[in-house]
């Protein structure tokens, strides 16, 4: 009976958290108020101004002709809550990411890179898939359920083991989302 009840219990939490955490994350990830958005969203952008990112060296003339290029050919979006912005990636390199308000920003070294007008917009059109799905809130409400359900199972975290056993879960959930989010902006992107 106890093997049986193991099995069941690993079987249940599994299933839970394969396919309940992640439509419950996306629901109550477009229920969340605006107003939390904004500040989650300018919290995260400090912090990583502090220690990742630095001003942007793109001179205002290239900035302004990024943005026109994304108004022209994303009018519709213009009504829409977004801001591209811009910093120097420093260790984050070439690179561009969303935050939960609509903030898009694109590292210097990234509009190095980008050759076409058409690599600019399917960057930004991918990113913007994240705005739109709420990707960055969902991970975030994921693995914080993914983290409170661990602990529940395995316990307390008293030490180093007990904290790493912890936090697996969360790591081996976290790849299979981020291609799922990856994918899923790919597609909205496209469309």
């Amino acid at each position: 009976y106890a093997l049986a009840s193991a099995i069941i219990t690993v079987l249940l939490v599994w299933g839970f958290v394969s396919y309940g955490i992640p439509p419950l994350a996306n629901v109550v990830a477009h229920q969340l108020p605006d107003d939390l958005l904004d500040n989650a969203s300018e919290f995260s952008l400090n912090v990583l101004d502090r220690i990742a990112l630095e001003t942007s060296e793109l001179t205002e003339e290239q900035k302004n002709e990024i943005r026109e290029l994304v108004g022209r050919t994303f009018p519709r979006l213009s009504d829409s809550s977004f801001q591209l912005v811009f910093r120097k990636g420093g260790d984050l390199g070439a690179n561009a990411f969303a935050l939960p308000d609509g903030v898009i920003v694109f590292t210097d070294e990234l509009v190095e890179l980008l050759d076409s007008d058409a690599e600019i917009l399917a960057v930004f059109a991918h990113e913007y898939g994240h705005v739109v799905e709420r990707h960055s809130l969902r991970q975030i409400l994921q693995d914080s359920a993914i983290a409170v359900l661990s602990f529940l199972v395995i316990g307390e975290a008293t030490d180093t083991l007990q904290e790493s056993l912890n936090t697996l879960p969360a790591a081996f959930m976290h790849g299979a989302y981020s291609r799922e989010f990856e994918s899923e902006a790919d597609h909205y992107a496209f469309h």
